[in-house]
């Protein structure tokens, strides 16, 4: 019952100013643009029906809790029937104004609400009184999760993190109290009741427990690469080279917080962190980015490939679907010239927060292999927030959050890459396998602009736009 109701939260009453403004960008949008507006007034009827559709076929109906009575149905099939006619009337061509748009809308919004309120019950008093209880501890937990003020980095406040314990225990009560409506708890006891609530209450002990007792202040490194900010790392083949030719492994790794993807027009791809170069159709090293992909924002790896055979220099590319921003993100990159995992054509993988994303390069041809052997020649530095182009001039740039870079000349492996998310694993500088790292969040806030790196070899540059800013998750 628990998923019914989650599934009906795409069901929520649109909000008239929303309706309206659907309809004023549909009716003044031009030939050329058109295409780009999804919702319109045919539509948004569309979706009304589908959840009185939805209601209809996916609810339970009988007499026992949590179940609807038969006669429930009338409510619904009514209500297709009037929407059904007014969508037949638009599909032949009848404008629809958005003050009868506006009331065909409420008026099955108000049926869903009828619908709902007709739930069979048939609970004691005493188990009203446990829902009315649990429910009541939730929102004190709400109000607290509510109140930003409680969260930061400072003392007498919460951290961040902590808010996913009283979240757990918010969710801990309302789904007693659900389950108690359903029917799925048919005989509610004061055992069951009291186990909740001291759910709720070592919740709250815990979240106390989290306070903190003194200023807890780290600070993030903030770049806008749509601004010409960037982080220079400059060149070495350390950053392209893993191995050698045709038995080359290695293992990327980083945190990145995406506040705004690159706003050139015509250009799709905005780059996190790229060792990559390209001229006169040879290529060498590998890049992570983001990309556009036909209306579908992807991550992406971009690894230069080499026939052994002829000496030819390719791209192979692999991705997987993330459109998010405002998010720390761990990604991570596996390949091995060799296979990985005991597959031969499976050359490298994508990782994001510890788990692999079913994006890979699987190649089956022998003589394929990942392609270093041009860096040399072209030389171009390593960088975050931009690509570097061979000519020196640059592209693809974003705006957002970079740490924990990591760079191994290994395949570290599934494990490694799952403890290194969670943050259990601890990096030796001296490991004579780690290429190069840098945490970039720090406790004290930089005034330099050259950072070196946790092995104290390789310099980081900052330039351009660039800030830092106080850490807040």
């Amino acid at each position: 019952m628990k998923q019914f109701i989650d599934k009906l939260g795409k069901y929520q009453i649109l909000p008239f100013i929303f309706i309206l403004s659907l309809v004023v960008s549909f009716g003044a949008c031009s030939d050329d643009n058109e295409e780009y507006f999804e919702n319109t007034p045919l539509s948004i009827l569309e979706d009304r029906r589908e959840a009185l559709v939805y209601l209809l076929e996916e609810s339970i109906f009988g007499t026992a809790p949590g179940t609807y009575p038969e006669s429930a149905k009338e409510i619904l099939n009514k209500a297709i029937e009037e929407l059904d006619a007014v969508i037949e009337r638009v599909k032949g061509g009848q404008e629809i104004d958005s003050t009868t748009l506006e009331t065909t809308v409420a008026k099955v919004n108000q049926a869903i609400d009828a619908f709902k309120e007709t739930r069979l019950y048939n609970l004691s008093e005493t188990a009203l009184e446990y829902i009315r209880l649990l429910q009541e501890k939730a929102m004190e937990l709400e109000e607290i999760l509510n109140d930003e003020s409680k969260f930061g980095n400072y003392k007498g406040q919460y951290p961040h993190d902590s808010k996913k314990i009283l979240e757990d225990a918010i969710e801990t009560l309302n789904d007693m109290a659900e389950r108690i409506l359903s029917g799925s708890i048919i005989n509610i006891t004061q055992e069951l009741f009291d186990d909740a609530m001291l759910i709720a209450d070592e919740a709250m002990q815990k979240f106390e427990a989290t306070r903190l007792q003194e200023d807890n202040i780290s600070w993030d490194l903030f770049v806008n690469g749509n601004n010409g900010g960037y982080i220079d790392f400059g060149y070495s083949p350390d950053y392209y080279v893993f191995g050698e030719e045709g038995d080359q492994s290695f293992t990327i790794e980083f945190w990145v917080k995406i506040t705004n993807y690159y706003n050139v027009p015509g250009e799709d791809n905005s780059m996190m962190l790229c060792a990559y170069a390209e001229a006169d159709g040879n290529r060498s090293g590998w890049q992570m980015y983001s990309r556009n992909n036909g209306g579908n924002q992807v991550v992406r790896l971009g690894m230069s490939r080499i026939d052994m055979n002829d000496g030819g220099s390719g791209l192979w590319e692999a991705d997987f679907n993330y459109d998010g921003t405002h998010e720390w993100m761990h990604y991570a990159i596996r390949a091995n010239d060799k296979g990985l995992d005991g597959e031969r054509d499976k050359r490298a993988k994508l990782y994001r927060n510890g788990s692999y994303t079913g994006a890979r390069l699987g190649i089956g041809e022998e003589h394929h292999a990942y392609n270093s052997r041009y860096c040399e020649t072209y030389q171009v530095p390593m960088t975050a927030f931009r690509k570097t182009r061979v000519d020196g001039s640059y592209t693809e740039g974003l705006e957002g959050y970079i740490r924990n870079i990591r760079i191994w000349k290994t395949d570290k492996g599934e494990e490694y890459i799952r403890n290194s998310y969670l943050g259990s694993e601890e990096i030796n500088p001296e490991d004579e396998n780690l290429v190069c790292g840098w945490d970039l969040r720090v406790k004290e806030k930089p005034t330099e602009t050259e950072l070196k790196d946790i092995k104290g070899i390789y310099t980081a540059t900052l330039k351009g736009d660039f800030e830092w800013h106080e850490a807040i998750d």
